[in-house]
């Protein structure tokens, strides 16, 4: 019980610093700093686009071209997309 115990006072002394109280507020809590952005890191799933070629599919296709062409024309601008489902 001695070390858990000796384990547990490192990490509240390590929680009563700057760094310590920093790591717990972003770990834990998800937050981040002003000047900080959240990247995701996963890929997307490789899903078919491939809808029928009727009403209301029509103009969600067409949707979905309008976006993939805009999401092309910015990454040839050299332009990161942060948020993928956005146009």
């Amino acid at each position: 019980f001695e070390d858990d115990i000796e384990n547990l006072q490192d990490q509240v002394t390590y929680l009563q610093t700057e760094a310590g109280l920093q790591d717990a507020i972003r770990n834990q809590l998800g937050y981040l700093r002003y000047n900080e952005r959240r990247l995701p890191m996963m890929d997307l799933p490789a899903l078919s686009t491939e809808l029928p070629d009727r009403w209301p599919y029509t103009i969600v296709s067409t949707i979905m071209l309008v976006r993939s062409l805009e999401a092309a024309q910015r990454a040839a601008q050299g332009e990161i997309s942060l948020q993928p489902f956005t146009p």
